[in-house]
């Protein structure tokens, strides 16, 4: 857990292990507590902490290397230090920039989504790491019969 995200669980009354010998270690959470009244503020400070950061940047102001608002993601994930979502980022900023400057508009390597109703949709990360290119999640999804 990166040190902003367990800062704004201790703020919401998140309990945590110290040093018991029969605990799962020092810094963990305990889950053996209600945590429904903690949970609301958690998600709280956590919509505050973006709605602090979009008010910085709407208003111009560099956030963390960030400055357009087209970069409001990365500044999320840069300031929750949430590195695997900022190489997903990456790899999908790679693959949009390779379709603008590939001939055939990237179509040679990309798959149409599936136009069925009930068809998932949405970036499949492992998937996409795995093919080195954008997989949607509907690309391995089967039609009921």
């Amino acid at each position: 857990m990166n040190d902003k995200i367990r800062e704004l669980l201790k703020e919401s009354g998140f309990c945590f292990w110290a040093d018991e010998e029969w605990g799962p270690g020092v810094g963990k959470i305990d889950w053996n507590c209600d945590y429904e009244k903690e949970f609301d503020r958690f998600v709280e400070l956590l919509v505050r902490e973006h709605l602090g950061i979009w008010d910085l940047m709407d208003n111009g102001n560099d956030v963390e290397g960030y400055i357009e608002m087209e970069d409001y993601p990365k500044a999320i994930v840069e300031h929750f230090g949430l590195r695997e979502i900022n190489d997903d980022l990456s790899k999908a900023e790679e693959f949009e920039n390779w379709c603008r400057e590939s001939d055939d508009g990237g179509a040679a390597d990309y798959i149409d989504c599936k136009t069925h109703p009930d068809a998932p949709h949405g970036f499949s990360r492992n998937a996409s790491h795995n093919a080195d290119r954008y997989v949607c999640e509907c690309e391995h999804w089967e039609e009921p019969k």
